[in-house]
């Protein structure tokens, strides 16, 4: 089961006018490495479902730090999916 599948395109640099093109698919992750996400996933849902205004960036940050981890990317390959998600 592939939990998570990214393909990263045409993101432009902040110092270039070229485009950077990036495309990376992961493969399935191991049942042990899916289920703190899973979990992650399931606090925020939870938190979301007693109060929709609930803060829940700190848990998003958590579980965006595990699927980083999970893809192995690197700094610079983070920053460019944050810069992205803005």
């Amino acid at each position: 089961m592939l939990l998570y599948s990214c393909n990263w395109q045409d993101h432009a640099s902040a110092t270039s006018k070229r485009p950077m093109r990036l495309s990376r698919t992961a493969p399935a992750a191991p049942p042990e490495k899916q289920k703190p996400v899973e979990r992650l996933v399931d606090r925020i849902l939870a938190a979301k479902q007693r109060d929709a205004e609930a803060d829940v960036s700190a848990l998003e940050r958590e579980s965006d730090e595990l699927v980083y981890a999970l893809y192995g990317l690197t700094p610079e390959e983070i920053k460019i999916v944050e810069g992205a998600a803005k």
